[in-house]
């Protein structure tokens, strides 16, 4: 079991500037990584996700501080619990930038937002984590505590090298109102232990439809390819750099009806590893997942979920894929005031 909890608030000057914040209350440590502990509400951190000012004008919107960048919509928008896990690998979260959104509503061409972002690996002290904060690059930590220039990694430059593109909007032009996609390009500058610039390109779309006596379906689908997965290091037991690729696809499927909701999700990851045997894990590796959940929401904030999920993937410290089945139950609880 483990508790994760977000606080997000904002303090709001005027109408046109505020300044947003998101602390978190998370697992550091996977628990697969250590099976003979037990991980029963232990090994919890709190740290401060996100912290950045924001000026909203009409048809424009522009921000800095440390912040997650929109890159996978999957990531946020996938139904169940477990939907997703494989997109969150190219997420990029607790950023330390500046951005901004330009809102475009041309005359019967729907909505449309063009987004850009330079940004760099926080290693402030806002990186810290209390309680629980692990050594950085131990084996067992899912999220590390202070980050610090000298560890390397993608957009781990200690200045806003790097850059994010993003483009959103619906499909009115297409007579598709309920339709929206979201494209993501990004260049993450690599760090010291690192040769290459990581380059991540998204593209995914969602829908609603009707389907009458109150059902309806929600349809998604999300592609990634990762160039330089991880910034290309030099691999044990050889001079070349590894240009290492990651491919992602994670497509699903949601029915609502009244207050009760079903879904379907499958997704899978396919590392490649270059023919000249420089790749960090030494071979291709391709795993994929299934899940499947059912929800219900009640009038009074709370929803409730339960989740099962198929997973044949990698092994931590491990050259071999195994599967795993787990089932989740998930209790949420939002109030705004």
């Amino acid at each position: 079991m483990s508790f994760l909890e977000h606080l997000k608030s904002g303090l709001f000057f005027s109408p046109a500037f505020s300044l947003q914040s998101q602390v978190t209350y998370e697992p550091l440590r996977v628990p697969l990584r250590q099976p003979h502990k037990k991980h029963v509400m232990s090994d919890e951190g709190l740290y401060l996700e996100q912290l950045y000012g924001k000026a909203e004008f009409e048809g424009l919107m522009a921000y800095g501080g440390k912040f997650d960048l929109p890159v996978s919509l999957v990531a946020d928008t996938a139904p169940g619990i477990f939907g997703g896990d494989y997109a969150t690998d190219y997420q990029l979260r607790e950023m330390l930038g500046a951005g901004g959104v330009l809102h475009l509503t041309p005359r019967e061409w729907g909505s449309h937002s063009f987004g850009i972002v330079g940004f760099a690996a926080d290693t402030s002290l806002l990186d810290a984590a209390a309680f629980t904060q692990p050594n950085f690059g131990s084996t067992d930590t899912a999220r590390t505590g202070r980050l610090h220039q000298g560890n390397g990694g993608e957009a781990n430059t200690g200045a806003p090298q790097s850059k994010l593109l993003t483009l959103d909007g619906d499909g009115t032009a297409l007579a598709l109102p309920t339709l929206t996609y979201h494209l993501a390009w990004a260049s993450l500058r690599h760090g010291v232990g690192e040769t290459k610039n990581q380059i991540d390109l998204v593209g995914a779309v969602q829908y609603t439809g009707d389907l009458g006596a109150g059902v309806a379906i929600h349809p998604l689908l999300e592609a990634s390819r990762i160039y330089n997965d991880g910034g290309s290091p030099v691999s044990s037991g050889s001079s070349i750099p590894a240009s290492q690729r990651a491919d992602y696809l994670t497509t699903g499927v949601e029915l609502t009806w009244r207050s009760w909701s079903i879904s379907a999700v499958h997704a899978q990851r396919f590392f490649i590893e270059p023919k000249n045997g420089s790749g960090l894990d030494g071979r291709s590796s391709f795993e994929h997942m299934t899940t499947e959940a059912i929800g219900y929401a009640f009038d009074w904030g709370v929803s409730t979920a339960i989740a099962w999920k198929h997973d044949h993937s990698l092994a931590p410290d491990s050259t071999l894929n195994v599967t795993t089945d787990s089932i989740g139950l998930l209790i949420n609880y939002h109030q705004d005031f």
